[in-house]
């Protein structure tokens, strides 16, 4: 007896033996998976998209608590109707201050506007520096001060930073934690990003425009077009519902396989729950990928039963027939996607590990749903004129028989077969010499996950075209001896690293500590 005859010998009571109460079994769990997937939920973290045991990920996560990361969120308000030092515009952007200041999650000593205290200017003055805050402790909305604004910006050197190149819009910035401080529980992005639309619904009016950007945005917008998704998923199952009626020629047919692969995404999303994951936003697309999987491998088999029932055998041993025949490669087949996902699942960033086993679940789901549950449903699916039922499988397989004789009777012969190999080749030939060309990484402003005319797309570009600042920013550590700060030769060397970036063409700004010091010297002479 071969291995397969084994394996066929235990699995087959299973599924023919014991139909009625495999079913049952199946049908329950099921219901139980699908009430699972009904309370997962969307699970994004920044930190979950980098590769934490990179070097490069080493000395950020090293310093992230000291010097903090790259989870910001910018926030630009522009004036439509001149610039920004306007009475109006300027209550504006001090209220959106204190409103980014408090959205839960973010790290508060970390906030910069005009109007916080950590953004600086120096000025010469024949007693030597001197200087203070951009918006000085006695600020009241009046044109004098407007002027004096004016001047302090120009001397803060923030325009590019936190005010735009034309001076028509003002940036805040915050950046993000991982945990709520009070809670311990990870930062709910969506409610960030709620937070952020609530505000640019509060100040953006005819004369004023507000534009947000960063990793919590991206989550939310995406969440939100989660309906889309839910759209855009039973439109899929409509068209493919009518592509297989058409092709199998059988309504009842063409539901099954599209039903047991329904069945296979809840049990994906089940199983993802049942396990303690959510589905990340940046993963919505794994359900589409097991459908469209499941609906393959059903349409196989349902195509295979179809022509033993036209061979005259009934829907039960047509069923078994093709269960002996497909059930084992299928399963190998599946078995082999499975492990290829798997597999992925030994690159070290989160994202790309939860998604490794959604896509996994996915497939394993598949070989239950098609390899036990179809062919139990095709057991009862009625056949009521076997013979009615042969002549309409005969002219199904009619319809492209010339195409598929004409393939048969040219392509297979030397000179065609040899002209196909060629252009092949000449294909070949091209991606290899187009392949350095490749972009990898994002090759447009904003983010691909979203449409390129989205509110946030549209926000990265007015931002990115306004702004020196943006989400690319290069945080470089000096890690050096004890007590270096007090040290001449060492600073002035950092000090020398700092003007060679600053004069690099990709370079905007750069700000270090003897930067800030300078800063503070002089403000501290002004304000003594």
């Amino acid at each position: 007896m071969s291995a397969t005859q084994r394996i066929l010998k235990v699995v087959e009571p299973a599924i023919f033996g014991h139909r009625w109460i495999t079913l049952a079994i199946l049908l329950l769990i099921t219901a139980f998976l699908g009430w699972k997937a009904a309370q997962l939920e969307p699970n994004a973290g920044w930190l979950k998209m980098v590769p934490k045991e990179h070097p490069y990920m080493d000395t950020f996560l090293d310093y992230y608590d000291e010097f903090g990361g790259a989870n910001r969120i910018l926030v630009a308000i522009r004036n439509k109707e001149g610039d920004i030092y306007q009475p109006d515009f300027m209550e504006k952007l001090r209220k959106l201050t204190d409103d980014v200041f408090f959205i839960p999650g973010v790290q508060r000593e970390r906030v910069s506007s005009m109007f916080t205290p950590n953004i600086l200017y120096v000025e010469v003055q024949p007693t030597g520096l001197s200087g203070s805050t951009v918006v000085p402790a006695n600020y009241e909305p009046t044109p004098e001060m407007m002027k004096q604004l004016r001047s302090n910006v120009a001397k803060a050197n923030i325009v590019g930073r936190l005010v735009s190149e034309d001076q028509r819009a003002a940036m805040v910035v915050a950046e993000l934690l991982e945990r709520d401080p009070v809670t311990g529980e990870a930062i709910d992005y969506t409610e960030v990003g709620r937070k952020l639309e609530e505000i640019r619904a509060k100040y953006e009016d005819g004369n004023t425009t507000v534009h947000v950007i960063g990793f919590a945005k991206v989550v939310h917008d995406m969440t939100e077009a989660s309906t889309e998704v839910v759209i855009f998923f039973a439109v899929t199952l409509l068209f493919t519902g009518l592509l297989l009626w058409l092709y199998v020629g059988s309504f009842l047919l063409g539901m099954l396989p599209l039903l047991c692969s329904v069945a296979a995404v809840v049990w994906e999303m089940g199983l993802l729950s049942l396990v303690g994951f959510g589905l990340d936003p940046f993963a919505i697309l794994v359900p589409f990928l097991v459908l469209a999987v499941s609906v393959s491998h059903g349409v196989q088999y349902v195509n295979a039963w179809a022509a033993e029932v036209a061979l005259g055998l009934s829907s039960y041993r047509a069923s078994l027939a093709t269960f002996r025949r497909l059930a084992i490669p299928g399963t190998i087949a599946l078995i082999t996607d499975t492990a290829g996902f798997l597999t992925i699942y030994l690159i070290n960033i989160d994202v790309i590990r939860e998604m490794s086993l959604n896509a996994a679940f996915g497939i394993a789901a598949i070989i239950v749903t098609n390899k036990a549950l179809m062919p139990i449903l095709l057991t009862v699916t009625p056949v009521r004129d076997p013979e009615a039922f042969q002549r309409k499988q005969e002219r199904r397989n009619a319809i492209f028989d010339g195409v598929w004789r004409f393939i048969a009777k040219h392509f297979t012969r030397t000179p065609a077969a040899v002209a196909t190999l060629a252009v092949g080749g000449l294909v070949l030939v091209w991606s290899v010499y187009t392949y350095p060309s490749l972009k990898i990484g994002t090759v447009g402003e904003g983010v691909p996950e979203l449409r390129p005319d989205s509110r946030f797309n549209q926000d990265a570009r007015f931002i990115a075209r306004n702004f020196g600042i943006a989400l690319d920013q290069l945080n470089i550590i000096a890690e050096t001896e004890e007590d270096a700060c007090i040290k001449y030769e060492l600073m002035a060397e950092i000090d020398r690293f700092a003007w060679h970036m600053k004069n690099l063409p990709e370079v905007r700004e750069t700000m270090t500590l003897m930067d800030l010091s300078k800063l503070a010297y002089a403000a501290c002479r002004k304000d003594g």
